[in-house]
């Protein structure tokens, strides 16, 4: 069963279309009964750098579900990606990785750095023959 419109026609006559959830009203009559939502101030999370931030995230999702800011859902969404960085930050990945010129320069280093050892010695070789 549902709500219905509380509206009164001026013929007298009731509504009779459904209200919106948690409300006296329709949508569209909503505004002249001043039941427009308030706009909410959007939840503003820290930064996740380190488990303590991830703690404060989830204390302030805790106030907005309490005080009726986001819904459950939204609250939901965002305690599992909460939970996704707590993960990642017990368990750090590896290391980055170096771009591929940088591992190529080291290479070439290396490589020219035997051949001049390589030379040297051969040189000492000749001279000493």
């Amino acid at each position: 069963m549902y709500q219905e419109c509380r509206h009164i026609m001026p013929s007298g006559a009731k509504c009779h279309s459904p209200a919106m959830r948690g409300m006296a009203h329709t949508p569209a009559r909503r505004a002249a009964y001043g039941q427009s939502r308030a706009r909410k101030k959007p939840l503003k999370l820290p930064a996740m750098v380190d488990r303590n931030a991830v703690l404060v995230a989830i204390n302030q999702v805790f106030d907005a579900i309490s005080s009726s800011t986001i819904t459950p859902r939204s609250a939901g969404q965002l305690l599992f990606g909460l939970q996704i960085v707590s993960n990642n930050l017990r368990r750090p990945g590896r290391p980055p990785q170096p771009k591929r010129e940088e591992v190529h320069q080291r290479k070439s280093r290396k490589l020219n750095a035997e051949n001049e050892e390589l030379r040297t010695a051969n040189l000492e070789l000749r001279t000493a023959n």
